[in-house]
């Protein structure tokens, strides 16, 4: 029988008092070898209870004195690890009792890094229905990384938007990258790429990912639909725009240092043309262009709702058309504060 891997899973925490207790219960319990993995977590500045909430379970304590943002709280968990696995999740997480497990089981000579599904802890709001049906928090098709093309690029979106990669046959297949409240890579390989960047507050894994494909292009990134992660999302409709638009400043930081175009998105555009056009012709043109387009672009709403008359299928299409543009206007906003710097 093969010796497993002995893992060592990080979480990082900055005043998670409140959420971190569910998660530590979730990875101290794990269907794991006992003595074949670790926890460490990395108190990244809290000035809450979430020290005194820890020092009751057994894991590893790093104690930073201020908050230095995730990436130096990811790259502490890194220079702590003992294993030849390191294992990311988030401290509003729950695993699964065979997560790591799992992670593991898809390891080889050539896999560098593997993650895992992510579901909503609860699905009763209008934006945990989204994220459910859209895969929201799971990795893109793989074929989303290999053009710059930005029709393609487009083409492959709505594609994954229609039909998430969840959805797929296949138990594990490879992807571009992973999100870090799944994902595991070998610690040999990160530290090889150097650890985590400084200065990204978010999308520090699609960073990540994108710099160890390029450096280490004949190895693989895997996902598999078996290693799952319950994640306790923000369920408000405003904090999903305010985040969806916070971190579309880093995504462009992303792309810009990967040298790719990022995805367009001209549904939005058009439709707030036709809308200001409306404006110009008819109010009543403008009522019209923002309750029929939406359905009309993004139509496998209208026939999901068909299929299955579910009332939210026809709200979906606003949903998505509101976070599509708060994305537009996230890059936009990161691309007037990077232009001096150029």
């Amino acid at each position: 029988m093969n010796k497993l891997p002995f893992v060592s899973i990080i979480v990082c925490t900055f005043n998670g008092s409140s959420r971190i207790s569910d998660c530590l219960d979730s990875l101290i319990n794990q269907d794991y070898s006992e003595g074949s993995y670790e926890i460490i977590v990395i108190n990244d500045g809290s000035i809450d209870n979430t020290l005194k909430i820890l020092t009751k379970y057994p894991v590893k304590v790093v104690t930073h004195h201020k908050n230095l943002g995730i990436c130096a709280a990811r790259n502490s968990g890194l220079q702590n690890a003992s294993g030849s696995i390191v294992a990311y999740t988030d401290d509003d997480c729950i695993a699964d009792k065979n997560w790591v497990r799992n992670l593991v089981n898809n390891y080889g000579v050539n896999v560098m890094a593997v993650g895992g599904v992510t579901v909503p802890y609860s699905i009763n709001t209008l934006t945990e229905k989204y994220m459910s049906e859209t895969g929201y928090g799971n990795p893109a098709p793989i074929e989303f990384g290999k053009s710059k093309h930005p029709l393609y690029r487009f083409f492959v979106y709505l594609k994954d938007m229609s039909s998430p990669l969840i959805n797929s046959g296949a138990d594990t297949m490879p992807v571009q990258s992973i999100y870090t409240l799944n994902a595991s890579f070998k610690k040999e390989i990160i530290k090889k790429a150097g650890g985590w960047v400084l200065g990204f507050n978010f999308r520090e894994d699609q960073e990540m990912c994108d710099r160890l494909n390029r450096l280490f292009p004949s190895q693989k990134i895997l996902f598999t639909k078996k290693a799952i992660i319950t994640h306790k999302h923000r369920t408000s409709f405003c904090h999903f725009l305010k985040q969806t638009y916070t971190r579309s400043e880093s995504t462009l930081k992303c792309y810009i240092k990967d040298k790719k175009i990022p995805p367009a998105f001209p549904f939005p555009v058009f439709i707030l043309l036709m809308s200001l056009l409306g404006l110009y012709l008819s109010p009543l043109l403008t009522v019209l262009s923002l309750i029929f387009l939406p359905q009309l672009f993004y139509t496998w709403w209208l026939i999901k709702y068909i299929k299955c008359p579910k009332g939210y299928y026809l709200l979906f299409p606003y949903v998505q058309l509101s976070l599509e543009l708060a994305t537009i206007l996230g890059m936009f906003r990161g691309f007037i504060k990077l232009k001096p710097d150029k």
